[in-house]
């Protein structure tokens, strides 16, 4: 018995991802934006990251963060596949196709070093299709 074949959906444009922070919702980060130095339950700390995207198959969606001082050395990775969720039209300018995943945590070994510092957020996002996407925004991390 043969199985069903898959079905790649046909998108309207380019798969196009915005990185963003928040545990539970979405804020993105524009260049020089403050962003919290969250302290962890288990005594560790980190920088929520989000990501928003467009134009996605939102199962299966594997997220690649980094984040780096701004001269580029490299502070954490982390890596996860979730599942992202629908964003209402409304959230988003009346456009539709967005979907996002929120609370991802980009580990911060150091965080008294890094308050105050200018440092970047990537993430690289690849569907279960194959469509890929990135962004990288700056900001400045800081101990509230």
């Amino acid at each position: 018995m043969a199985g069903c074949p898959h079905h790649v959906p046909v998108y309207p444009g380019a798969a196009v991802c915005q990185v963003g922070t928040g545990s539970d919702s979405f804020t993105p980060i524009h260049p020089g934006d403050r962003v919290a130095i969250s302290r962890g339950i288990q005594g560790g700390s980190h920088i929520w990251a989000s990501v928003r995207a467009r134009w996605v198959s939102g199962s299966g969606a594997t997220q690649a963060y980094t984040l780096s001082l701004a001269d580029g050395t490299v502070l954490s990775t982390q890596d996860q596949t979730t599942d992202l969720a629908a964003v209402a039209p409304s959230t988003q300018a009346g456009e539709t196709g967005w979907e996002e995943s929120l609370g991802s945590r980009a580990f911060v070994s150091d965080p008294g070093a890094l308050d105050g510092k200018s440092v970047k957020l990537h993430v690289d996002l690849t569907d279960e299709d194959g469509r890929a996407c990135s962004d990288e925004q700056t900001f400045v991390a800081y101990l509230p």
